[in-house]
């Protein structure tokens, strides 16, 4: 496994790292349950539809984020999502 990570700044504005093979298309979201966020890619998958299908890209470090400080954000929604 390897830790290198590109740095990068949200649409937001937070300051974060992602994995080296991260897009800027990709999306990093507050994950219910998990101790980091996670990058995610949309995508069509084996269906159709693109809509709510993502792709794991790996996991992120977003500087104010880590301890569940996004979880009180108002602009935080909770929101089904299908991972592949």
């Amino acid at each position: 496994m390897s830790w290198y990570r590109k740095w990068a700044v949200t649409k937001k504005g937070y300051f974060c790292s992602v994995p080296p093979i991260a897009k800027p298309t990709d999306q990093i979201w507050v994950v219910n349950g998990c101790t980091a966020p996670l990058v995610l890619r949309p995508s069509a998958g084996r269906g159709k539809s693109p809509q709510g299908r993502y792709q794991l890209v790996g996991t992120g470090f977003v500087h104010g984020v880590m301890s569940g400080e996004y979880l009180d954000n108002p602009e935080y929604k909770l929101r089904g999502v299908t991972l592949y």
